[in-house]
């Protein structure tokens, strides 16, 4: 089924109003979680837990590959009669595989040895998984905004996040 042909239920100039100041704050919160996750926190975990380099390498790489699970849920979300369902579990299981790394040395405290390996997996089927739901979140979000909106909101949006 096609974008455009979708049903949308209208809702309030206030409604809409407040559903896109939260939008921006749920973006700013996910900002502030990729600076303090995934910036020099996680190469300095990953060097606490002795990476190696290639190991470190290895990580990059397969958060950078992770990116192409984007064109299959496209093409897939777009066959769904609804997003928000698909996008909710995809997203959901991809915040939850963070609790693996977390949780590593309570279940697993003699499996130091393993523990990279463990998180590049881990970390890897998350980053694929988020990527998996950006597009069923974009598409979603594109048919609330009003299109005489969208393209100021997105501007504005994207300015604060970069703040």
């Amino acid at each position: 089924m096609a974008s455009s042909t979708r049903d949308t239920p209208e809702i309030s100039g206030e409604e809409l109003e407040a559903s896109m100041r939260r939008n921006v704050a749920a973006g700013a919160l996910g900002t502030v979680w990729l600076v303090a996750v995934y910036g020099l926190p996680l190469p300095l975990f990953m060097e606490a837990i002795k990476a190696s380099g290639f190991q470190l390498g290895l990580m990059g790489a397969v958060r950078q590959a992770a990116m192409f699970a984007q064109l299959p849920s496209a093409f897939y979300v777009e066959r769904l009669e609804r997003r928000k369902p698909y996008w909710a579990t995809v997203a959901i299981i991809h915040r939850a595989v963070w609790l693996v790394p977390a949780l590593l040395p309570f279940l697993w405290p003699d499996g130091g040895a393993y523990w990279v390996v463990v998180l590049i997996v881990a970390l890897g089927i998350s980053d694929g998984l988020g990527n998996a739901s950006t597009a069923p979140w974009l598409s979603w979000m594109a048919d609330l905004l009003p299109a005489g909106r969208a393209g100021r909101f997105w501007g504005s949006r994207q300015r604060l996040l970069s703040i």
